[in-house]
C-alpha cells in the first residue's frame, strides 16, 4: 500500500513537472518562482511575449470588473492600472482609471470620472486639474483655499527695505500725479491688461504692494512734516497778531 502510494505521487509529480514544463512555467518547492518563464530570476519573475494584460487581479463576485492590472498596452509602456474596467482599450484605460501608473506619463488620478484630476509627472512636478504642470512643481488649474497660512521661503526677490534708505529716489507727488495720468496705473505695477495676458506672481505683487506701502509712508511722513511746519507757522502768526491786537487795544485806550 505504502508503494503504490509512494508511486502515486511520483507519477502525479511528473506529470505537474511536464505540465509547468510544457506551459514554461517553474513553481519548485522552494526558491524562486516563474511564470512564463523555467529560468526565473526573482522570488517572482512573470513573463510574457504579448502585449496587453499580463497580470490580473479580479473581483470575483464581479468577473467583469478588474480591481489591478498590470499591462504593457498602449504607446505609453509599461503600467500598472487600478481600474474598474475589464476591456484595456486605450481610451478608457488611460482616462477613466482611479489610479494610472505609466512611464512616460507619470502618476494619474481620475476617480470614477473620465476626467484627469491630478497628475505627477516624472520630473516630480505636479498638476492638478490640469494635464500639463509645465515647469511649475505645483500647477492647479481651479481655487486654491488654505484654512491657516501659506509661507513662501527663497522667494529671490529682495524685500523692499531700501526704500528707507536715504539715498533712495522718491518721485514728487506731481511727478507721480504725472504719470498716474499719463498710464492709469502706479509706476511699476503692471497694468490691467497686462495681467489679463500674462498674470502676475504672487510674491513679485506682495513685494510690490509692500514697495507702495512704504513710498506712501514715505510720503505721509514728508506730509506731517509740512502740516508741522505750517502749524508751527500758523501759531507763530497768531502769536504776533495777538501782540498787534493788544498794542492797538493800549494805544486807542491812551488815545482816549
Amino acid at each position: 500500500m505504502l508503494k503504490t502510494t509512494r508511486l502515486l505521487a511520483a507519477t502525479a509529480a511528473l506529470c505537474l513537472s511536464l505540465s509547468f514544463s510544457q506551459a514554461q512555467n517553474t513553481f519548485p518547492s522552494s526558491g524562486k518562482v516563474g511564470i512564463g518563464t523555467t529560468s526565473p530570476g526573482e522570488p517572482l519573475h512573470m513573463r510574457s511575449n504579448t502585449s496587453g494584460l499580463h497580470l490580473l487581479m479580479q473581483n470575483t463576485s464581479s468577473p467583469t470588473s478588474n480591481v489591478i492590472y498590470l499591462s504593457s498596452y498602449g504607446a505609453a509602456g509599461q503600467g500598472l492600472y487600478w481600474t474598474g474596467f475589464d476591456s484595456p482599450n486605450t481610451a478608457s484605460l488611460y482616462a477613466s482609471m482611479p489610479l494610472v501608473l505609466r512611464s512616460g506619463s507619470g502618476l494619474i488620478f481620475s476617480g470614477s470620472s473620465t476626467a484627469e484630476h491630478m497628475r505627477i509627472g516624472t520630473n516630480g512636478n505636479v498638476g492638478i486639474g490640469t494635464q500639463a504642470p509645465g515647469g511649475y512643481k505645483l500647477a492647479v488649474a481651479g481655487k486654491i483655499g488654505a484654512w491657516q497660512e501659506v509661507h513662501v521661503y527663497n522667494t529671490g526677490v529682495a524685500f523692499p527695505d531700501y526704500v528707507f534708505d536715504r539715498n533712495y529716489r522718491l518721485l514728487t507727488l506731481n511727478d507721480l500725479e504725472a504719470y498716474i495720468q499719463q498710464h492709469k496705473h502706479l509706476p511699476e505695477v503692471p497694468s490691467a491688461k497686462e495681467v489679463a495676458e500674462n498674470g502676475m506672481g504672487l510674491v513679485e505683487m506682495q513685494t510690490l504692494a509692500i514697495k507702495k506701502v512704504e513710498e506712501l509712508t514715505l510720503y505721509l511722513i514728508d506730509l506731517n512734516k509740512q502740516l508741522q511746519a505750517l502749524k508751527q507757522k500758523n501759531a507763530a502768526l497768531e502769536a504776533q497778531l495777538a501782540e498787534w491786537q493788544q498794542k492797538s487795544q493800549k494805544q486807542e485806550r491812551e488815545h482816549c
